[in-house]
Parts: structure tokens; C-alpha cells; sequence
């Protein structure tokens, strides 16, 4: 479960009404974005370190969502994900305007869809749990997706909503760390809301050929 903090930010972005404000949303689907189901999905390997509190020491290798690598974590080493929250770097920040630019690894925004199309919308505090965990992890940790164009992986999915990490390079990529991808997830969480403001949804393009999408699935 979330902590209350998180929870009290979701209200505080929700009550602001702030909706596609980020420069250069677009409302409109373009051609290249639709649903998960259209790219070739891979599962997602994450190096894990056995004790939170020791993000530079033994690793594990596990394959998933992040809650099935959690709950994997917590099942192996009992007080994993307890000594996890513990640890944590980062906390949602209370300048909701600066949100979007938190974290250590900024990339440069191609574009920023956001579709009430896909008919698929997603709860917000759903979403709220994998960027969390995306947030928090090692910063020296550096996610790995396959060659593209349209390679996905599902990094986090939460009562049926989930987060997809797309390479549309024709070579592997590697990112910087983790929290790059909490970073697209969080601007697609705050930018692409919906009446209710509790729904979200869209896609965030990244101008070195990768991308991430918050959509509906079935975890």
C-alpha cells in the first residue's frame, strides 16, 4: 500500500485541475500510438539488490512486472519491501509544477500524447504505485530493453493498469536508470488526466527513440 503522502499529492494534483498543461500535448491519437497489443511485448529483467539498504551490494536477477518482482523480493527475503520504504530517495514533491522535472535522469521530450480514444483509461493511484517503486530504485541500477522498432516490455501493472517501456531503436537500449521511466509514467499521471480527474492515459515519446505508455491491461 501507498504511503498517505502519495495519496495526499494525488488530491492536491487532482483538486489544481491542472490538464493538459505540458507544452506540446496533443489530443489527437497520431498514427504510431495505440495499445500495447500492436508492438511485440518482452518481459522486463531487473537487477534487484537483496538488502534495500545496501543498493551497492548483492544483486538478484528477476523477470516481471515490479510488483511481481516485489512481492518475489518480500516472498525470498521476508522484510524486503518493509526495509524498501525505509530506504527510499524519493517522495512526491509538494511544487506540483516542478513535478515533472524530479528525478536523475531527465531525457529530452519529443512529444506528449495524451487520448481519451484508447477506452481504456486508468485509475490514477494505480499508476501512483509503479512510479513509486520506479522512483526508488537504485539509482546505479539500468534498465535494458531489446531491439525495436516497437519493443515493449510491462514494467508495472496495478489492479489493471499498467506501464509499458517501448524501444523503437533498431539496437538495444540502455537507460541511465530507473527513474527515467517513473519520470514518463509521472508526466503522463499528471499531464493526461480526465474528467474524472481520478482517470489518465496516453503516451510520452522521448527523442531518442523510446517511449512509455500508461494504459488499461489485464495483471
Amino acid at each position: 500500500m501507498l504511503p498517505s503522502a502519495i495519496k495526499a499529492f494525488s488530491a492536491l494534483v487532482a483538486l489544481s485541475g491542472l490538464a493538459h498543461a505540458f507544452p506540446g500535448v496533443r489530443d489527437d491519437p497520431s498514427p504510431e500510438v495505440g495499445p500495447p497489443a500492436n508492438y511485440g511485448i518482452v518481459p522486463i529483467e531487473w537487477d534487484i539488490p537483496t538488502d534495500p539498504a545496501a543498493p551497492d551490494g548483492a544483486t538478484v536477477e528477476l523477470t516481471g512486472t515490479i510488483q511481481e518482482v516485489v512481492a518475489k523480493m518480500d516472498q525470498d527475503y521476508p522484510g524486503w519491501n518493509e526495509s524498501f520504504h525505509q530506504h527510499m530517495r524519493w517522495t512526491p514533491p509538494s511544487d506540483n509544477t516542478s513535478a515533472v522535472n524530479i528525478g536523475s535522469a531527465n531525457y529530452d521530450v519529443d512529444k506528449l500524447v495524451c487520448t481519451e480514444r484508447w477506452e481504456d483509461m486508468c485509475f490514477r493511484q494505480h499508476i501512483e504505485d509503479g512510479i513509486y517503486y520506479l522512483m526508488n530504485l537504485p539509482a546505479q541500477a539500468k534498465p535494458k530493453n531489446g531491439p525495436g522498432p516497437g519493443n515493449c516490455g510491462r514494467v508495472s501493472c496495478s489492479w489493471g493498469d499498467a506501464i509499458y517501456w517501448c524501444n523503437d531503436n533498431k539496437e538495444d537500449k540502455e537507460l541511465n536508470s530507473w527513474d527515467a521511466l517513473g519520470i514518463a509514467a509521472f508526466k503522463i499521471w499528471r499531464e493526461c488526466q480526465y474528467a474524472p480527474l481520478e482517470l489518465c492515459g496516453g503516451q510520452v515519446f522521448y527523442k531518442d527513440n523510446w517511449n512509455v505508455i500508461v494504459k488499461k491491461d489485464n495483471c
